[in-house]
């Protein structure tokens, strides 16, 4: 799998498997339940790929405190085998 390119941002497609992107963290954030105290649902994250294109991404609840513990806001990372959705109406 190292010998697979990474795909950029802007080509990225909802509901399609991605095997493989490289980019950098600019900003985490924990998303939490108003009211609630620490009860954190999903990770949020700004990536930022080398053509300079970004997206947003989140993690599952189940995830997020594994996810979390693992990246840094600033790093580079190769994300691998994810699956795409539409961003949800606001």
């Amino acid at each position: 799998m190292e010998n697979i390119a990474p795909t950029p941002i802007d080509k990225l497609q909802p509901y399609v498997k991605v095997v493989k992107i490289r980019v950098r963290i600019c900003r985490i954030w924990k998303y939490s339940i108003p009211g609630a105290v620490q009860t954190y649902t999903a990770l949020h994250s700004v990536l930022l790929d080398g053509m300079q294109h970004a997206v947003e991404a989140c993690t599952s609840n189940l995830d997020c405190g594994i996810v979390a513990s693992k990246i840094e806001a600033g790093n580079c990372y190769e994300i691998m085998d994810f699956r795409i959705s539409r961003m949800k109406g606001q």
